[in-house]
């Protein structure tokens, strides 16, 4: 095989797309970035525009089969309610007793009498238009879709069910698929039965869900293992010796959650903190080691009143650094950020099953950000469908996108934006506005929108309170004439007034 040539597409990020991610984040507009990139490529993309954080506690569900992907969103599900995240689905919820609810059952069964009146007369009118529009010989096309959309809302209708009976069957249908994969893999149920949601940390031993940071921000598991195997290489210089320690001390500050400090600024530490003094101390500090520059000039209060591991005695700095050598892993809290990364094969197994799409989008709705990748057009319509579907009251959905593969996720959301960039027009075409960098999104949203939500709603105030004007005094003016009918204005001042 002789390779002739090689050609590459610079596809880099556009001007001030984190700042305008940070900006709407800001303004609590939670983002879900829908990509055909692949996984790893798209967690970078992530990082990159701070739709991640190096905080947040990632979930990535990978394809490995439809009994794993479930049993992971199962498990994480339930992860959720056990700590309070999903309170409407903890037993004491789901587990009501038929008194409880029972204005709720007679509010839902004359909503179900309600609409199937409103769809039997409207399906009623479709008919008897499509007659007599066909007896004419004219289209019907608009009747033929209108009488199949009320074919789809009657089949809706009898999978509607209340709310409490609905969530009772996703709680009991999440527990039920982590007892059949628990079945299925008996090596997991010693782990399972200690910790019921604290599967082994071990990714390729049946781990389901973990509370592990990402591999990149796992550097620090074996710090003493980096520095022998660049030492032996002739490789290791005083700055990858600064990063190693620095690493070590920052690790160990973070696991430990009772100390009050803050983590150390790499800026306010020397090269000598990160080495051990010999000597020995009367206490666990000793200011002595303290440099007359340290003691006048250190920013940073701990250098100042000689807080750092150089102070510490001998058996207390012994057993700082033998903590530090044996630590592997931060284990962030469950109160922290979240983020979902989930893939387009992933989601095959749970987009079609309404019990398991709310299962995932319970999850979603608790993460600051959800990455879905290797996610086709279609894929992506469903997942704004899902928004629109499940949040109540139903939330206004914004899409953007700048291909021809993001045309039916802005079709689907309430307003959709296309970005007129080198990968054609479809994307504009098929919008409702159209920009030409993603930056101008935030004046888009954050200052034409909110202009354009204040006028709209002076209009509506000022149009309810013309016609209460006129009402009022027509009221008054009745009245006077023993209720006559008499018209105090003209025609031609009322039309004014309603122009």
């Amino acid at each position: 095989l002789h390779i002739v040539g090689a050609t590459a597409i610079e596809d880099k990020l556009q001007t001030g797309v984190p700042e305008t991610i940070a900006t709407l984040e800001k303004a609590g507009i939670k983002l879900w970035v829908l990509t055909g990139d692949k996984r790893e490529t798209a967690i970078e993309i992530g990082y990159s525009t701070h739709v991640l954080t190096p905080r947040m506690h990632l979930t990535e569900v990978a394809d490995k089969g439809s009994e794993y992907v479930r049993a992971q969103c199962a498990m994480e599900f339930m992860r959720l309610v056990k700590a309070g995240k999903l309170p409407l689905y903890q037993r004491a919820a789901v587990d009501q007793s038929d008194d409880s609810w029972s204005w709720e059952s007679a509010s839902f069964v004359m909503g179900k009498i309600w609409r199937m009146l409103s769809r039997s007369y409207r399906n009623f009118m479709a008919k008897m238009n499509l007659c007599f529009r066909s007896m004419l010989g004219f289209d019907t096309n608009k009747q033929e879709e209108a009488l199949t959309g009320l074919e789809e809302e009657a089949k809706a209708e009898k999978e509607r069910m209340m709310d409490v009976i609905r969530r009772r069957n996703v709680r009991n249908r999440a527990e039920q698929i982590i007892k059949d994969y628990m079945k299925q893999h008996p090596h997991l149920h010693a782990t399972h039965d200690k910790h019921p949601l604290s599967p082994p940390s071990d990714p390729d031993a049946g781990d389901l869900s973990t509370d592990e940071l990402p591999p990149v921000f796992n550097r620090a598991q074996s710090a003493r293992t980096l520095l022998e195997k660049r030492t032996s290489q002739g490789k290791l210089t005083a700055s990858d010796k600064r990063n190693i320690r620095l690493t070590q001390l920052t690790v160990q500050e973070a696991s430990n959650r009772e100390q009050e400090h803050t983590l150390m600024d790499e800026d306010m530490l020397s090269i000598n903190s990160f080495y051990a003094a010999t000597g020995e101390a009367t206490s666990d500090f000793d200011k002595r080691r303290r440099t007359v520059l340290e003691r006048l000039f250190a920013v940073d209060r701990d250098v100042r009143k000689g807080r750092l591991v150089k102070h510490l005695k001998k058996e207390k700095r012994l057993e700082v650094l033998s903590e530090q050598a044996s630590y592997h892993a931060v284990t962030p809290s469950a109160e922290g950020p979240r983020a979902l990364v989930i893939e387009g094969a992933a989601l095959k197994h749970l987009l079609g099953d309404r019990e398991l799409e709310e299962v995932i989008f319970n999850i979603a709705s608790q993460c600051d950000a959800v990455i879905a990748c290797r996610v086709s057009p279609r894929q992506k319509a469903l997942l704004v469908k899902l928004v629109r579907h499940h949040v109540v009251p139903e939330p206004v959905t914004l899409a953007i996108g700048d291909g021809a593969n993001d045309v039916g996720m802005i079709q689907e959301a309430h307003v959709g934006i296309g970005i007129s960039g080198k990968e054609g027009k479809q994307a504009v075409n098929a919008s409702d506005f159209a920009i030409a960098q993603f930056r101008f999104l935030e004046n888009l949203v954050l200052i034409h929108g909110r202009w354009d939500f204040m006028r709209s709603a002076i209009v509506v105030l000022f149009s309810f309170y013309k016609n209460a004007v006129m009402a009022g005094c027509l009221i008054v003016y009745n009245g006077e004439t023993l209720y006559s009918g008499t018209p105090l204005f003209d025609q031609w001042i009322i039309a004014v007034l309603n122009f």
